[in-house]
């Protein structure tokens, strides 16, 4: 096993074949392939099996991946120092978040600051952005989160929202400056999946006052649930910052206490120091009007 064909690996598995792997790489397909059965001698077990036109990786062929993410990291992060004495021209950044509202302007003034460098962008729900980013399937990421960050991550506070309800135009409680807990407890509910930062946060929040929500409808995206509220079939509750101007709905505050989640972004503590996620964090703080970021001490 050499270093060679653990690249090659991961290329095939990003690029899910053979012919764009050997295109990233420079390579023939044939030498691509070579490697491929290299590797699956010096482990001893087949790493893919074909999958509709697709590789697919195995069990072996998982593990060997998932294993070997914090060492190419680190490897790509000793290439980009050796060959860029100055800003960075090359790399890849691959970066999630649970939204894309708190994210696109640090996106966009990263690509500004190091066009040479291609990013990646991975939108899905809080506890799988999270889940990905422990895993290494991400770099960094932009999660809402109800608590501090637990001490495994180097993170910096972007800033806080707060969770409001959402209504068609025409309901009743639609021209409401405030609307308690309570009332918005008593409506057909339309929910976020499980794993939502937003779902989460309202589920404590009823908990905490021992109301019980009327949950009509359970869907899995944002888009989704402005759609199901838009055509009358319930109200929710979304964080203020991700509501983009609709004249099917309204965005009507929480009475107080409302509900808040402080948005991060994270990487795992130790890879704070690889040279893109610096770089990432260096533009953040310019975004942030919150302390320093935080990374947890040195036992």
């Amino acid at each position: 096993m050499n270093f060679e064909q653990l690249l090659t690996l991961r290329a095939v598995v990003e690029e899910g074949g053979v012919t764009r792997a050997a295109a990233r790489l420079g390579l023939t397909q044939p030498a691509v392939t070579a490697r491929m059965r290299g590797l699956e001698t010096a482990v001893g077990r087949a790493l893919f099996r074909r999958q509709g036109n697709r590789l697919a990786l195995t069990e072996a062929g998982a593990e060997l991946y998932e294993r070997t993410r914090g060492l190419l990291a680190l490897w790509d992060d000793l290439a980009l120092r050796m060959a860029e004495s100055g800003r960075l021209a090359r790399g890849r950044l691959r970066l999630g978040a649970d939204g894309p509202f708190g994210v696109m302007d640090l996106v966009r003034r990263f690509m500004a600051a190091h066009p040479g460098v291609t990013l990646s962008l991975e939108i899905g729900n809080a506890a799988r952005v999270v889940e990905e980013l422990a895993r290494g399937v991400t770099d960094a990421a932009v999660v809402t989160l109800d608590r501090a960050p637990e001490a495994r991550w180097h993170a910096l506070r972007l800033g806080e929202e707060r969770l409001a309800a959402l209504l068609p135009a025409g309901h009743p409680l639609a021209d409401r400056g405030r609307i308690a807990l309570a009332e918005l407890a008593a409506e057909r509910l339309v929910f976020r999946e499980p794993g939502s930062a937003t779902r989460t946060l309202l589920e404590a929040a009823l908990a905490r006052t021992g109301l019980r929500p009327r949950i009509a409808l359970e869907l899995g995206s944002r888009e989704a649930v402005r759609e199901a509220v838009a055509a009358g079939l319930g109200v929710s509750a979304v964080l203020s910052g991700e509501q983009p101007p609709d004249p099917r709905l309204r965005l009507v505050a929480l009475a107080a206490p409302a509900p808040r989640l402080g948005r991060w972004l994270l990487c795992l503590a130790e890879r704070r120091r690889l040279r893109l996620n610096e770089a990432l964090f260096a533009l953040a703080r310019g975004l942030s009007a919150a302390p320093p970021d935080r990374t947890p001490a040195a036992p």
